[in-house]
């Protein structure tokens, strides 16, 4: 529900705030407004008309109040003036595992507790796609990865035909002041997964087909298998 004095907006995203902002040159209304969210609840509301302040460049106004969004607190001070403080608790990413399809670990890579990498880092696409030697490279795909040859009808009756490589990872973090304690932590094991074509209602369009994605992987499942199961509930967009 909008209208020029009160806006009210329902989210898929969690982002708290509260501030006051003001208009600029090239706004449509004039009137100094204040904003607030909670969880996913958002509103707006025009306090009294005022002058816009900044130039035509300006997207928005000054704002001044404070706002919080994973873990980091943001504190706005005027026109493109804030302040960010991250939590204690802010997630921080410790270890991100590049796994074979049985589980285990292939590459590790890692970050010490400012958030600084240790050693080099490893994609699998710089693993896979980095031997000129193509016995090494069809040895590596073997061992490393899985594929699914997909037969795939859109609602609108399109068939799409597509080969899809799957990788492991897995991923953990914690929280930001205490990554030396494990009990902090969450942990996410995916597939993930490429496509040689778009896939999905979008493709061929300007919007773009699905051509990368990830999907749980549960401990004791196969990579096809969390495959067909994520396949088994997609929407098809």
């Amino acid at each position: 529900m909008r209208n020029n004095f009160f806006e009210i907006t329902w989210s898929d995203y969690n982002f708290w705030h509260m501030y006051f902002v003001w208009p600029t040159e090239n706004s449509e209304d004039k009137y100094l407004k204040i904003s607030f969210g909670f969880w996913k609840f958002f509103a707006s509301i025009g306090l009294w008309p005022t002058k816009g302040v900044g130039d035509f460049s300006s997207i928005m106004g000054p704002k001044y109040g404070f706002s919080y969004s994973d873990g980091v607190l943001f504190i706005f001070k005027g026109l493109d003036k804030y302040t960010a403080i991250d939590m204690p608790w802010r997630w921080q990413i410790v270890r991100h595992d590049l796994l074979l399809p049985n589980g285990s670990v292939y590459e590790s890579n890692r970050w010490d507790y400012y958030g600084k990498e240790i050693g080099k880092h490893y994609q699998w696409h710089q693993i896979l796609e980095g031997w000129h030697d193509p016995n090494i490279r069809k040895s590596l795909l073997d061992r490393c990865t899985r594929t699914v040859e997909l037969d795939h009808y859109t609602k609108d009756g399109r068939n799409q035909k597509a080969t899809i490589a799957l990788t492991g990872e897995e991923r953990e973090w914690r929280w930001l002041w205490f990554t030396w304690l494990p009990i902090f932590n969450k942990v996410e094991r995916v597939v993930s997964c490429d496509s040689d074509i778009e896939l999905g209602k979008k493709a061929g369009t300007w919007k773009g087909g699905m051509m990368g994605w990830s999907c749980e992987w549960l401990l004791n499942e196969s990579m096809e298998g969390a495959f067909w199961r994520w396949y088994d509930k997609w929407d098809g967009n």
